[in-house]
């Protein structure tokens, strides 16, 4: 099993809705290690774990990219937003 198949694996729903139907309502929920290995993972083949991890490592990478782009646009849009205000910018 991948270390990285089994990080994208608890970021699925799958994975979250396990989380809620297990643990404990508290202060603070949360699952005991007893608990936790009780936990089955659909396990594919090694060569459609790696398929799988290279491609969300890549949507990551690409989602990551587009924040940085957005925030970028975010900031160009209210500086000139500030300039226009003050009269700085036609």
């Amino acid at each position: 099993m991948l270390p990285w198949f089994v990080y994208f694996y608890t970021k699925t729903s799958l994975y979250k809705a396990w989380v809620n139907s297990i643990q404990r309502p508290s202060g603070q929920p949360n699952i005991n290690k007893e608990e936790f290995k009780s936990f089955r993972i659909s396990l594919p083949p090694i060569d459609v774990q790696r398929t799988l991890v290279a491609e969300m490592q890549w949507r990551r990478a690409d989602a990551q990219r587009l924040r940085q782009e957005a925030e970028t646009e975010w900031e160009a849009a209210k500086t000139r937003f500030e300039r226009q205000l003050l009269g700085e910018e036609a």
